[in-house]
């Protein structure tokens, strides 16, 4: 984690690896099923992303000692100029700080983005 992001109180911040993917697959498929009414997260299209990412740097996990996996996020670069975030946070931990969390390590994270060989500094989530 960025040195200047606190984890939220009561919950374990973490990257993901790839043996997390069938719990974070199982995370999206809840949240986006009780955003949209369908999950719109295949594990496919995880791995895809995964695949794309560097996950010991632009990717988050929250966990609930009881629940496992409570919020993720990931940051995309497209040629290091182009900065997508995306974060999720379960329904019944809404409140607790940890889209706070999730936004605040992605925002701490992107300065380094855009620092890259083809970012721009002006670059902003």
């Amino acid at each position: 984690m960025e040195a200047d992001v606190s984890s939220p109180t009561g919950y374990t911040t973490r990257r993901p690896t790839p043996g997390d993917l069938a719990a974070v697959v199982a995370f999206l498929a809840e949240v986006t099923a009780d955003e949209s009414g369908a999950p719109e997260f295949p594990e496919e299209e995880l791995r895809g992303h995964w695949d794309a990412l560097d996950l010991d740097t632009d990717a988050w996990l929250v966990l609930a000692a009881d629940s496992g996996v409570v919020g993720y996020s990931a940051l995309h670069h497209q040629d290091h100029a182009v900065l997508q975030a995306e974060g999720y946070v379960h329904n019944d931990h809404i409140g607790r700080g940890i889209g706070t969390f999730l936004v605040r390590a992605t925002e701490a994270r992107q300065p380094a983005c855009s620092a890259r060989p083809g970012g721009r500094p002006g670059s902003s989530l």
